[in-house]
This record gives structure tokens, C-alpha cells and sequence, in this order.
């Protein structure tokens, strides 16, 4: 039988974010393997990617050619350069980056109404002034 130790509540507020370029840390990789779409099978990571210590985003990618465009934005976004290995795994934890948001309504899941919520567009390139720059970012 499963059982649960009660704890204290915590404030579970949700923000977010306008839409633009934010610094951020990775929280935690998982991988996985996509269950539903065309790419059903496919090995996927999930990234929780925490964005300026104030908002906590998960991001699944999924390893596949067709998604090569969003590896390669990750791949550049951690200083590495066309030709490079990119090792998704945790050595990833508490990496610093630069992230792209918008901002998406989407509908709420009991079906009433809909709400916003922020989305990875894309990862930033990092350039010499991000390796020089220590953006204070923690998880």
C-alpha cells in the first residue's frame, strides 16, 4: 500500500514570464522515450530548465532528424561548435544558458476556458561575453 508523509504547503503561484531572452540554469535532464505521435519510439531528454529563478519550465526534445534544429539550438546554446559531440544527459545539470519565451494560451484542462503559458521558442547561441558574463541563476 502506498503511503504519504504530509508536509508543509508550499506558495504554488505560477508567473509567468513576458516574452523575450532570459538567463537560465538546467534544473534536471530525464530521458525518456516519446509514447503518442509520429515519433512515437523516438528517445527523448526533458530538460526542467529554471528561467531567471523565477519560473520553472520543462522542455522534452526529442531525438530524431526532423528535430535536428532544436538539438543544434541546444548544442550552440552550451558553447559547442557544428562537428562537436553534445552528451544529453546529466552532465547538463547546472549548466547556464540563455533561453527565447513566448507566451502560449492553451486550454485548461478541465476544460474550462484557457490559460497562458510560457514556452521554450528557442535556445540562444552562447557567445564569448555569456562565458564571461556569471549570470546569477540558481535552482
Amino acid at each position: 500500500m502506498a503511503t504519504w508523509t504530509t508536509g508543509k504547503l508550499l506558495n504554488t503561484k505560477f508567473e509567468v514570464l513576458p516574452a523575450g531572452e532570459y538567463p537560465a540554469v538546467i534544473k534536471s535532464v530525464t530521458q525518456g522515450i516519446q509514447a503518442t505521435g509520429k515519433l512515437a519510439g523516438s528517445e527523448k531528454i526533458t530538460l526542467e530548465v529554471v528561467i531567471d529563478n523565477r519560473s520553472t519550465i520543462r522542455d522534452n526534445i526529442i531525438i530524431a532528424p526532423s528535430l535536428g534544429w532544436k538539438l543544434n539550438q541546444l548544442s550552440h546554446s552550451l558553447g559547442n561548435k557544428e562537428g562537436e559531440k553534445c552528451e544529453l544527459d546529466d552532465s547538463l545539470i547546472g549548466v547556464r544558458l540563455r533561453v527565447k519565451l513566448s507566451v502560449n494560451e492553451v486550454p485548461k484542462k478541465d476544460g474550462n476556458g484557457v490559460m497562458r503559458v510560457n514556452r521554450i521558442e528557442r535556445y540562444v547561441p552562447a557567445t564569448k561575453a555569456d562565458a564571461a558574463n556569471d549570470d546569477d541563476v540558481n535552482f
